[in-house]
């Protein structure tokens, strides 16, 4: 069941090179999207060097063509969730989709004791 949203205070905004003004940033990284193997996936992007990071099958891909997600961060704020998450009272933004359509959600975690961005789901476990 579909219960994620676009916002008007979210926009995403095609990577040219450099992070677009208001990119929501998660420690040293922004939130990105992009098109890998028929679904839209949620990563951080490495602005070094001008890529999107994305967790997909257990290892991490780079993606060179994406989008950057921009706008008013005082309009947002994170939930926490465990396994899969299944939104009951807060409604998410918009994220990503996996390749069934699945809805994919915005996700941070502290790993290697530093923030990271990946993704959340109704479906997905860990």
């Amino acid at each position: 069941m579909a219960v994620a949203q676009e916002h008007w205070a979210a926009k995403w905004i095609k990577y040219e090179g450099c992070l677009p003004h208001g990119a929501f940033q998660v420690g040293n990284h922004a939130i990105g999207r992009g098109r890998f193997e028929g679904g839209m996936h949620i990563g951080y992007v490495d602005q070094h060097h001008h890529r999107l990071i994305i967790g997909w099958g257990s290892r991490q891909h780079e993606l060179h063509e994406f989008e950057v997600l921009c706008g008013e961060h005082n309009q947002f704020k994170w939930h926490s969730c465990e396994g899969a998450c299944r939104p009951q009272f807060f409604i998410p933004l918009k994220g990503g989709y996996e390749a069934d359509g699945k809805e994919l959600y915005i996700a941070k975690a502290w790993h290697d004791n530093q923030e990271r961005i990946g993704k959340a789901g109704q479906d997905l476990t860990s």
